[in-house]
């Protein structure tokens, strides 16, 4: 039988990965640390929403594209990791993110610079920690 503790490290082992994977455009093993049916909502600083998936296939079309020229890299601290069950958990991360963006179709490449907060749902499937719902509530945004 698994510990909290020892569910909260895996937990955060797994959020560790979310952002290496999708730096470095390892997009299946990314992928495959979401449920199928994964909500996943994205917010600008005015609370507005940017982007709404209702499965991880969804997003994913979404993330090969628009990362396939892009270089990124996604920092997560702070972990706050709340249990509702002994197969759901709740957790809060700061972030930060940094893109840069490939010129495309004669316009200049771009950078965008963002901090926020990742608010998710993280289920117990198959022994395997996996990410039910994801909101990225962005505090601050910089695009150059």
């Amino acid at each position: 039988m698994t510990t909290r503790l020892e569910a909260m490290e895996s937990i955060r082992q797994r959020k560790a990965k979310y952002c290496r994977y999708l730096d470095t455009k390892q997009f299946d093993a990314w992928e495959a640390l979401f449920t199928h049916d994964a909500k996943i909502v994205f917010y600008r600083p005015d609370k507005s929403v940017i982007a709404r998936f209702d499965s991880i296939a969804d997003m994913a079309r979404m993330t090969r594209d628009l990362f396939a020229t892009n270089r990124t890299i996604h920092q997560t601290h702070n972990s706050e990791i709340d249990f509702t069950s002994d197969t759901e958990a709740v957790a809060i991360w700061s972030m930060e993110d940094w893109h840069v963006f490939a010129p495309h179709d004669g316009n200049p490449g771009s950078t965008l610079h963002g901090y926020g907060f990742y608010h998710e749902t993280w289920k117990l499937i198959d022994g395997q920690w996996r990410i039910a719902r994801l909101e990225l509530h962005r505090v601050l945004l910089e695009h150059a």
